[in-house]
Protein backbone atom coordinates (compact mmCIF):
# COMPACT_ATOMS: atom_id res chain seq x y z
CA UNK A 1 0.00 0.00 0.00
CA UNK A 2 1.99 3.38 -1.13
CA UNK A 3 -0.01 6.34 0.12
CA UNK A 4 0.05 8.77 -2.87
CA UNK A 5 -1.10 12.77 -2.86
CA UNK A 6 -3.06 14.22 -5.15
CA UNK A 7 -4.42 17.67 -5.12
CA UNK A 8 -7.70 17.26 -6.37
CA UNK A 9 -9.56 14.17 -8.33
CA UNK A 10 -13.09 15.52 -7.25
CA UNK A 11 -13.47 16.87 -10.80
CA UNK A 12 -12.58 13.75 -12.83
CA UNK A 13 -15.74 11.99 -13.09
CA UNK A 14 -15.05 9.52 -16.16
CA UNK A 15 -12.37 7.09 -17.20
CA UNK A 16 -11.10 6.70 -20.59
CA UNK A 17 -13.56 4.19 -21.45
CA UNK A 18 -16.48 6.83 -20.48
CA UNK A 19 -17.66 5.02 -17.25
CA UNK A 20 -18.56 7.07 -14.30
CA UNK A 21 -16.10 6.53 -11.22
CA UNK A 22 -15.76 8.40 -7.68
CA UNK A 23 -12.02 9.33 -7.08
CA UNK A 24 -12.79 9.91 -3.17
CA UNK A 25 -11.16 6.39 -1.57
CA UNK A 26 -8.70 4.37 -3.38
CA UNK A 27 -7.57 3.69 -6.84
CA UNK A 28 -7.08 0.13 -8.13
CA UNK A 29 -3.47 -0.02 -10.18
CA UNK A 30 -4.05 -3.69 -10.98
CA UNK A 31 -1.82 -5.66 -8.72
CA UNK A 32 -1.31 -1.97 -7.01
CA UNK A 33 -3.65 -0.43 -4.76
CA UNK A 34 -3.65 3.16 -3.77
CA UNK A 35 -4.22 5.48 -1.43
CA UNK A 36 -5.32 8.94 -2.69
CA UNK A 37 -4.76 11.68 0.03
CA UNK A 38 -6.40 15.10 -0.81
CA UNK A 39 -4.46 17.64 -0.08
CA UNK A 40 -6.01 20.82 1.96
CA UNK A 41 -6.98 23.78 0.04
CA UNK A 42 -8.98 26.09 2.93
CA UNK A 43 -7.71 26.76 5.89
CA UNK A 44 -9.15 26.24 8.81
CA UNK A 45 -11.49 29.58 10.51
CA UNK A 46 -13.41 31.91 12.85
CA UNK A 47 -11.49 31.30 15.55
CA UNK A 48 -13.85 31.87 18.79
CA UNK A 49 -13.20 31.63 22.06
CA UNK A 50 -16.17 30.22 24.02
CA UNK A 51 -14.64 30.64 28.22
CA UNK A 52 -11.33 31.39 29.33
CA UNK A 53 -10.38 30.78 32.59
CA UNK A 54 -7.06 31.50 34.78
CA UNK A 55 -5.43 28.11 34.21
CA UNK A 56 -7.56 27.05 31.09
CA UNK A 57 -10.05 28.10 27.70
CA UNK A 58 -11.91 26.69 25.64
CA UNK A 59 -12.05 27.75 21.90
CA UNK A 60 -13.27 27.09 18.39
CA UNK A 61 -13.05 27.06 15.02
CA UNK A 62 -14.57 26.41 11.78
CA UNK A 63 -12.86 23.53 9.71
CA UNK A 64 -11.15 23.70 6.59
CA UNK A 65 -11.30 20.90 4.03
CA UNK A 66 -8.89 19.13 5.37
CA UNK A 67 -8.95 16.02 6.98
CA UNK A 68 -7.43 17.71 10.50
CA UNK A 69 -6.33 20.07 11.89
CA UNK A 70 -3.69 21.30 14.13
CA UNK A 71 -3.99 23.79 16.92
CA UNK A 72 -0.58 25.48 18.38
CA UNK A 73 -0.56 27.85 21.65
CA UNK A 74 2.35 30.44 21.99
CA UNK A 75 2.49 32.75 25.23
CA UNK A 76 3.29 36.50 24.25
CA UNK A 77 3.95 36.53 20.44
CA UNK A 78 2.21 34.19 17.61
CA UNK A 79 3.98 30.85 16.72
CA UNK A 80 6.41 31.15 13.79
CA UNK A 81 5.22 27.67 11.94
CA UNK A 82 7.73 28.29 8.97
CA UNK A 83 10.07 25.17 10.70
CA UNK A 84 6.79 22.74 10.05
CA UNK A 85 7.08 20.78 6.87
CA UNK A 86 4.74 18.02 5.27
CA UNK A 87 6.07 14.84 6.40
CA UNK A 88 6.47 15.82 10.23
CA UNK A 89 4.23 13.98 12.38
CA UNK A 90 3.40 16.35 15.35
CA UNK A 91 1.89 15.18 18.95
CA UNK A 92 -0.29 17.26 20.58
CA UNK A 93 -1.06 17.51 24.37
CA UNK A 94 -3.96 19.92 25.28
CA UNK A 95 -2.43 20.46 28.50
CA UNK A 96 0.07 23.54 27.77
CA UNK A 97 2.70 22.09 30.28
CA UNK A 98 3.25 18.86 28.60
CA UNK A 99 2.93 19.94 24.79
CA UNK A 100 5.67 19.24 22.80
CA UNK A 101 6.80 22.77 21.39
CA UNK A 102 9.13 21.43 18.31
CA UNK A 103 9.59 21.55 15.57
CA UNK A 104 7.04 24.87 16.50
CA UNK A 105 9.65 28.20 17.07
CA UNK A 106 7.97 28.22 20.89
CA UNK A 107 4.87 27.13 20.33
CA UNK A 108 3.04 24.50 21.67
CA UNK A 109 0.93 21.94 19.89
CA UNK A 110 -2.04 21.43 21.42
CA UNK A 111 -4.40 19.54 19.35
CA UNK A 112 -4.49 16.99 16.07
CA UNK A 113 -7.13 15.94 15.78
CA UNK A 114 -10.69 16.19 13.28
CA UNK A 115 -12.82 17.98 15.51
CA UNK A 116 -13.32 21.83 15.69
CA UNK A 117 -13.20 22.39 19.45
CA UNK A 118 -10.79 22.16 22.77
CA UNK A 119 -10.33 22.88 26.29
CA UNK A 120 -6.89 23.97 26.41
CA UNK A 121 -5.43 23.63 29.96
CA UNK A 122 -2.17 23.97 32.02
CA UNK A 123 -2.00 28.30 31.26
CA UNK A 124 -0.68 30.60 33.21
CA UNK A 125 -3.38 33.13 35.12
CA UNK A 126 -2.75 37.02 33.61
CA UNK A 127 -1.25 35.36 30.46
CA UNK A 128 -1.72 36.78 26.52
CA UNK A 129 -1.87 33.43 24.68
CA UNK A 130 -1.74 33.15 20.78
CA UNK A 131 -3.64 30.54 19.28
CA UNK A 132 -2.69 29.61 15.66
CA UNK A 133 -5.39 26.86 13.57
CA UNK A 134 -3.96 25.49 10.26
CA UNK A 135 -5.38 22.18 8.41
CA UNK A 136 -3.61 19.50 7.43
CA UNK A 137 -4.42 16.40 4.99
CA UNK A 138 -3.95 13.13 7.46
CA UNK A 139 -1.59 11.62 4.84
CA UNK A 140 1.01 8.79 5.54
CA UNK A 141 2.65 11.67 5.67
CA UNK A 142 0.99 14.99 6.78
CA UNK A 143 0.51 17.55 4.19
CA UNK A 144 0.27 20.71 5.95
CA UNK A 145 -1.49 23.59 4.25
CA UNK A 146 0.79 26.81 5.64
CA UNK A 147 -1.00 29.99 3.53
CA UNK A 148 -3.67 32.14 5.10
CA UNK A 149 -3.43 30.80 8.40
CA UNK A 150 -5.82 32.16 11.17
CA UNK A 151 -4.27 33.19 14.54
CA UNK A 152 -5.95 34.84 16.98
CA UNK A 153 -5.28 36.14 20.85
CA UNK A 154 -6.53 35.29 24.73
CA UNK A 155 -5.47 36.57 27.88
CA UNK A 156 -6.65 34.38 30.61
CA UNK A 157 -7.97 35.84 34.12
CA UNK A 158 -6.05 36.71 36.64
CA UNK A 159 -7.14 34.04 39.01
CA UNK A 160 -8.11 35.89 42.09
CA UNK A 161 -11.66 36.05 42.90
CA UNK A 162 -14.00 36.74 45.64
CA UNK A 163 -17.32 35.29 45.58
CA UNK A 164 -19.80 38.56 47.67
CA UNK A 165 -22.95 37.10 48.97
CA UNK A 166 -24.10 41.04 49.38
CA UNK A 167 -23.29 44.16 48.17
CA UNK A 168 -24.18 47.66 48.44
CA UNK A 169 -24.42 49.65 45.17
CA UNK A 170 -22.54 52.85 45.55
CA UNK A 171 -22.00 55.68 42.38
CA UNK A 172 -25.58 56.90 41.46
CA UNK A 173 -27.17 53.39 40.52
CA UNK A 174 -30.27 53.93 39.20
CA UNK A 175 -31.32 50.23 38.56
CA UNK A 176 -33.56 48.11 40.51
CA UNK A 177 -33.64 44.72 41.96
CA UNK A 178 -36.02 41.97 39.86
CA UNK A 179 -36.64 39.53 43.09
CA UNK A 180 -35.84 39.20 46.52
CA UNK A 181 -33.05 36.78 46.27
CA UNK A 182 -29.54 37.35 48.04
CA UNK A 183 -27.26 36.78 44.50
CA UNK A 184 -23.73 36.47 45.03
CA UNK A 185 -21.45 38.21 41.88
CA UNK A 186 -17.79 36.97 41.54
CA UNK A 187 -15.80 39.73 40.95
CA UNK A 188 -12.42 39.48 39.06
CA UNK A 189 -9.73 41.11 41.37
Amino acid sequence: YQSISVPNLSSITTDLAGNTRDYSGSVSLGAYDAAICVEATQQAHSIAFLSIGHTNATVEWTSGNGSYAVVIVKEGAPADITGLANGQILQADNDYNSASSSPIDGGKVVYVKGDHQLNITGLEPNKKYYLTVLSYAACESPIYLKTDVETSYFTTNTGHYALLSSFTAVDNYNGSYEDDHSPQYAVDL
